[in-house]
Parts: C-alpha cells; sequence; structure tokens
C-alpha cells in the first residue's frame, strides 16, 4: 500500500479552511466538543431572520466560536454579517446572509490574512 503525502496548504488557507468548517457545523455536530459550531444553523428555515439586532447577536456568537476554536490568529478581527433577501421575486422566502471576516492577523508572525467573505443561501420551507 502506497502512502500518498497529503498537499500542504499554507497557515493562512488553514485558519480561513477551518473558520469556514466552525461556519458550516451547527452546534453539537462535533462529538468531541459539543460548543463546537455556530449557531447560524438553528435559523436555517426561520423566515423571520432579518433585522440587525440578529445579526449583532449572531456576530457575537461566532466571534466568541472562533476566537475559543482557532488559536492561531488575534482576537481583534472584525466580523459582520449582512442578510438580503435571496430575489426579489415576491415569494421567495430565502435570505442571503454575506458574512464578512476580516482585520485577521496570525498570533505567531504578526502577519495579515485576507479578509474572508463566505455567503450562504437559506431556502426555508414553504407550506402553501
Amino acid at each position: 500500500m502506497n502512502a500518498k503525502k497529503l498537499p500542504r496548504i499554507s497557515i493562512e488557507e488553514s485558519v480561513r479552511r477551518h473558520m469556514y468548517i466552525i461556519l458550516m457545523t451547527n452546534f453539537g455536530e462535533s462529538r468531541f466538543n459539543r460548543e463546537y459550531g455556530c449557531s447560524l444553523w438553528f435559523h436555517d428555515f426561520d423566515i423571520s431572520v432579518n433585522d440587525s439586532s440578529w445579526a449583532s447577536a449572531m456576530e457575537e456568537t461566532l466571534r466568541k466560536n472562533i476566537v475559543n476554536n482557532e488559536p492561531r490568529i488575534q482576537q481583534d478581527f472584525k466580523i459582520s454579517i449582512r442578510i438580503e433577501k435571496a430575489s426579489d421575486e415576491g415569494k421567495d422566502l430565502r435570505r442571503k446572509f454575506m458574512i464578512d471576516i476580516s482585520n485577521l492577523v496570525l498570533r505567531e508572525t504578526n502577519e495579515r490574512v485576507r479578509d474572508v467573505e463566505y455567503l450562504i443561501i437559506f431556502s426555508p420551507i414553504t407550506i402553501k
């Protein structure tokens, strides 16, 4: 059996991928750490999610989870979440969540990490 070496990636790319995994993981999904993940998924089918107070609360929750689970970055990064309708069609209830994470700096080297933007579209179940 020939073992293949895994491709190497930069620390910056590793941090970006790890933040994506945190964002895409629901709380309780990791059996090793039930606090790992993002509460965004609790609102997957919630059509009432569209105000700035919800976005602010989600920004703080996501910040806390990144700080607790990604020790390679300094803690003074910024997160902003924007919520928009996914389309202008009247009956379309889908929401777009644009999550921007900026001012990321690696602790070990003080190098700046490129800003990240994630786009998630939620599609609630529509019952007619």
